[in-house]
């Protein structure tokens, strides 16, 4: 979703801007995240508001609604998915650090990466969620 909006606005704004290319009968299939329950203080302060505390799965399908799509499925993503999506992640960044370690924009990234990981590990697994959602085109 950040491809067509940032922020807390991106669900929604992506959704607006993707309707109009969709035929009448038509599918959409979007995928973007969300909050299990509200993140503390010290989480919040690393999200940011790119994802609000009022973003959960039920949010993003009745945001669908109320711009007029017929939701048709959400799925949730398992922890596991996201332990492997972000491990996975993880290894790559330690990977090309390691292989470039001149780079300081890439050292810099890494470092910032290892916070990231600290912090999913202490709270990001309770509390973040990954959903795809089907909505119709009425």
């Amino acid at each position: 979703t950040h491809a067509f909006a940032s922020g807390s606005d991106a669900y929604r704004n992506t959704l607006a801007r993707m309707i109009p290319l969709v035929e009448s009968g038509g599918q959409l299939l979007i995928a973007d995240g969300y909050l299990k329950q509200p993140a503390c203080p010290e989480y919040r302060a690393l999200l940011g508001e790119a994802i609000p505390d009022e973003m959960t799965h039920a949010a993003n399908v009745a945001t669908g609604q109320q711009l007029g799509l017929v939701p048709l499925a959400a799925w949730t993503s398992s922890e596991q998915e996201w332990d492997d999506f972000e491990w996975r992640y993880q290894r790559i960044i330690e990977r090309k650090a390691r292989e470039q370690p001149g780079d300081q924009g890439l050292q810099e990234k890494l470092q910032r990466r290892r916070e990231w990981m600290q912090a999913y590990l202490q709270w990001g697994r309770d509390t973040l969620g990954y959903g795809l959602y089907l909505f119709q085109k009425p």
